[in-house]
């Protein structure tokens, strides 16, 4: 599921709805807070803070 996410973003426009929901949803929170449930997780950290934080800031 997380991977599915991380592709979906990696994909999206990044001024498009997708983006904008994301965003608004605050998804890079929600995802990185699951850091504590899955610690030995990596794809948590890549898909939270590189795609969701870093990928989806405006520039």
């Amino acid at each position: 599921m997380l991977l599915a996410l991380g592709h979906l973003v990696y994909c999206t426009a990044i001024d498009g709805e997708l983006a904008d929901l994301l965003r608004t949803m605050d998804a890079e929170a929600t995802v990185l807070g699951k850091k504590k449930l899955f610690p030995k997780e990596k794809l948590v950290v890549e898909v939270g803070s590189e795609l969701l934080g870093k990928g989806l800031k405006r520039k």
